[in-house]
């Protein structure tokens, strides 16, 4: 990735980098647009579409835009929600960065028509990352890529998706959804695959979650509370397996 860090956050820079070169791109939630103006301002991107549902962060994102000294036509920034503000195909590569994974995955399932007009995502979800990963090996498309960051106290997961007619058996991880198991949904095989440097720390904070879970639940009584323990217990040692591997 690029060593220059010009966006504060780390998470939005780590999203930034994976645009390629020429590619245009369309900004789903775009908030206080650090990601467009980023691939403006090193020319990244010719052009980037600045979307949000609400009036608020878009003239926010208009404002920083015009003071980093840039120029975006009044089309390419819209409100609306998810990829309806889009045309078919209209762009390169979508991103959608920093919305928790259900609402991520209401988007993809909007318009499926729409969304497999593009051909590549770059999607970062707070939360559920699970959902997210389960709409892209079902829906036709590959993951190419995907790494962990940090941001303050928590990781943060990048995932990269490609149309699998556009990628073929290329990249990190060709998988499909009969390949995975429901842990793998939630802890990626691919960053098994690359060794990802941060995978270790993320796997204890997991395991130590669950923990604290169960432990909460140790004097709790009923078949609900039971039933929630065994859970846990075959949860925790699905993320110990995965400990075993690395």
């Amino acid at each position: 990735m690029n060593e220059c860090r010009r966006v504060r956050s780390e998470r939005l820079q780590a999203v930034a980098d994976l645009v390629r070169p020429g590619e245009t791109v369309a900004d789903i939630g775009t908030d206080h647009a650090q990601i467009p103006i980023e691939l403006l301002q090193t020319g990244r991107s010719p052009r980037v579409i600045l979307t949000d549902s609400k009036a608020g962060p878009l003239q926010k994102a208009k404002q920083n835009i015009e003071a980093a000294g840039l120029r975006i036509p009044q089309s390419d920034i819209r409100r609306g929600s998810g990829l309806r503000v889009l045309d078919c195909g209209e762009v390169s590569v979508v991103i959608i960065a920093g919305m928790g994974g259900r609402t991520m995955e209401g988007i993809l399932l909007d318009d499926p028509s729409k969304t497999s007009s593009f051909e590549r995502f770059i999607l970062q979800p707070q939360s559920h990352s699970e959902l997210v990963r389960r709409w892209v090996t079902e829906n036709g498309y590959i993951i190419t890529s995907e790494f962990l960051c940090r941001e303050r106290h928590r990781f943060c997961e990048i995932i990269e998706a490609e149309r699998a007619d556009a990628v073929g058996a290329s990249g990190e991880m060709a998988a499909t959804a009969c390949d995975w198991s429901s842990i793998d949904y939630e802890i990626s095989p691919v960053l098994f695959a690359k060794g990802d440097r941060l995978l270790p720390a993320f796997l204890d904070a997991k395991i130590a979650e669950s923990q604290a879970v169960l432990e909460g639940l140790s004097n709790e009584e009923g078949a609900a509370a039971a039933s929630r323990r065994v859970e846990l217990t075959d949860r925790i040692k699905q993320l110990q397996e995965k400990v075993a591997l690395l």
